[in-house]
């Protein structure tokens, strides 16, 4: 389309929607019409776009059928609210809540790793983005895989505070700074003092961690394989935007870390260190939409597993990249 899609985004005024306002137009995609959507409470804001100044329009009064394309990254409960609505009008919804990722009906999506699933947006024109490490997963182990399988995983997620809310966020500086100051960490947004800290996942009355139970079945569905053998364990880090991971990849075949580090240095949007160096959160993960990797080696332990870690930011790469790259595709394969 010459002129551009029209695109509503709803959570318009948060960290991923600004991000993916910026990585909308550093990537230069095909905006039409752009319609800024939040809460009540934010309507009436203005946010700048392309070098325009935009106001935020109240979502519960937005006539969906303005909008060709629309990014959901407003949550869970802004998604039970509007999703059905908007598709029902015409318009295409790309999600990045993880609300509709295990409907069998819904593609769930790591636009790299299997973009071919892209075509059934047409069940109930709804489109299921990955979660964030998920897709941080997916991709780094995507170029090995594809050369020597893939027989089963082991994950260690260290969790950035930004995933749960600027509410986290302010705490955790919140920790800090007292700390800092010689004076007690009082109110912890996660029970305990996370600043100077690490704090494992309880598991709820299932037995197991929400988090972890939630990357073991999307990474099962996205590379649709019921049966793969996937061991996660996450732990809350005193880090404030960027998860990192830390994967043994065992392959159909053997596979050494010269083998694996020329495969991934082909990846022109993979980041891979030097093997005297590595990537931080910090450093490399935080405000960028890169995905690093590092400490490449064949595990001393059990040679037949190859271990590496990566970093990405999860609001820029796991939120705001991914929704995007999943528009691309549509447009490019499947819309006209």
């Amino acid at each position: 389309m010459s002129d551009g899609w029209n695109i509503a985004l709803l959570g318009a005024t948060g960290a991923v929607g600004n991000a993916l306002l910026e990585l909308l137009a550093e990537r230069q995609f095909p905006v039409g019409e752009m319609y800024l959507l939040a809460s009540e409470r934010s309507a009436g804001e203005s946010v700048r776009f392309a070098g325009h100044s935009l106001r935020v329009q109240d979502a519960s009064e937005f006539d969906w059928s303005q909008a060709q394309l629309a990014f959901f990254v407003a949550g869970r409960e802004a998604s039970a609210r509007y999703a059905e609505e908007a598709a029902s009008a015409g318009c295409l919804v790309i999600d990045s809540s993880d609300l509709f990722a295990l409907e069998p009906d819904v593609p769930l999506v790591v636009p790299d790793v299997n973009p071919q699933v892209l075509a059934d947006y047409r069940n109930r024109n709804i489109i299921s983005v990955a979660d964030s490490l998920t897709s941080q997963l997916l991709s780094a182990i995507k170029p090995l895989t594809d050369q020597a399988g893939l027989g089963r995983l082991q994950v260690t997620n260290l969790l950035s505070v930004s995933a749960h809310g600027k509410a986290a966020v302010d705490s955790l500086a919140g920790e800090s700074a007292r700390l800092l100051n010689g004076l007690p960490a009082e109110e912890h947004h996660f029970g305990r003092q996370l600043a100077f800290n690490l704090l494992p996942q309880l598991p709820d009355n299932t037995g197991s961690v929400e988090s972890e139970r939630r990357l073991v079945e999307q990474v099962r569905k996205v590379l649709q394989d019921e049966g793969l053998p996937i061991a996660v364990s996450s732990v809350q880090a005193p880090v404030f935007y960027g998860n990192a991971q830390i994967v043994h990849l065992e392959s159909l075949r053997p596979l050494s870390a010269e083998e694996a580090r020329d495969e991934l240095s082909r990846i022109d949007e993979i980041v891979l260190s030097d093997e005297n160096s590595y990537p931080t959160q910090v450093t490399d993960a935080s405000d960028n939409a890169n995905l690093n990797v590092g400490c490449l080696r064949n595990d001393y332990g059990i040679p037949e597993l190859l271990q590496f870690w990566s970093v990405a930011d999860n609001v820029r790469f796991g939120g705001a990249l991914m929704a995007i790259k999943t528009a691309e595709k549509l447009v490019q394969e499947y819309l006209y």
